[in-house]
This record gives C-alpha cells, sequence and structure tokens, in this order.
C-alpha cells in the first residue's frame, strides 16, 4: 500500500509542489523565572545555538508547524539570532512557509545537523529552529532516546 501525504501524488504528476500552509501555530514563552538567558544547544554535540533572550514572534507567533512538498512536517521556533548556525546552499524562494521571504537550510557549526532554516526579506531576517534539535543543557541528547 502506498501511503503518502495528500496533495503529493497531484504534485508529482503536475511537477508542483501543492500550495503550503501552516497545519498549527502554537505560541510558547521561555521557561517562568529562568530570566530567558538559557543557552539553546545542539542535540547532538551540545555546542550554543541561541538562548531563551532571542526567541521572537514572527506574524504574532513563536512557534509554527510546516509540511514541505515532501509530506514531512516540522515544528519549528523562531529565533532572531542563531550564531551556532551554519546557512547552507543558495537562498530559495521554492515553496516559502513565509510569503515575500526566501530560506536556506541551516545546520549546527560543529556537526552539520540539520537545525532549521534562515528566513530572509528585504524587512527581515531570523531563523526557524526544529523543536527539539536545539535543546537546553540539562534535556537529554538524540542518543537518549
Amino acid at each position: 500500500m502506498d501511503v503518502r501525504p495528500l496533495g503529493v501524488e497531484k504534485a508529482e504528476k503536475s511537477g508542483r509542489a501543492p500550495p503550503v500552509k501552516p497545519i498549527a501555530r502554537r505560541h510558547r514563552k521561555g521557561a517562568v523565572g529562568d530570566g530567558g538567558e538559557r543557552p539553546l544547544r545542539c542535540v547532538r554535540c551540545r555546542r550554543i545555538i541561541t538562548s531563551e533572550t532571542d526567541r521572537i514572534d514572527i506574524d504574532g507567533l513563536h512557534e509554527y508547524a510546516q509540511i514541505n512538498p515532501h509530506g514531512t512536517i516540522w515544528t519549528f521556533g523562531c529565533f532572531a539570532r542563531a550564531p551556532g548556525c551554519l546557512p547552507v546552499g543558495a537562498p530559495s524562494s521554492e515553496f516559502t512557509w513565509f510569503a515575500g521571504h526566501t530560506w536556506q537550510i541551516e545546520n549546527c557549526r560543529r556537526c552539520e545537523l540539520h537545525l532549521g532554516w534562515l528566513f530572509s526579506s528585504p524587512d527581515r531576517q531570523f531563523h526557524g529552529l526544529i523543536v527539539g534539535r536545539v535543546v537546553h543543557e540539562d534535556e537529554p541528547d538524540e542518543r537518549s532516546g
């Protein structure tokens, strides 16, 4: 049995993916009482990627869940800065999740794990970091299961 997300078959026949729309949006603030300064680290190598103080809202929300043309659902939070990330590849406007923005994949500068995307427009730039791939020091790493 061939199991694919709705719309993928149509995209394969036409050569174009269906329009991408947010499937869920949630706002989440930093932990109460932590002052927001806690660093967020790469789940694999523990390099500091960003911090709670860099959490931002984009279009009124911090956290988004989006589906890509391959049917993969990605949940990510938005951050103003992510110095531990390295953008790879050329910016693309294809299948962007934010109108008027290009995107680039961003990997950890140390271990090269895919951590999210850099979104850019003439008016703003921000990082969409995948939930579970950037963690606090006291959270389990990816090997802990």
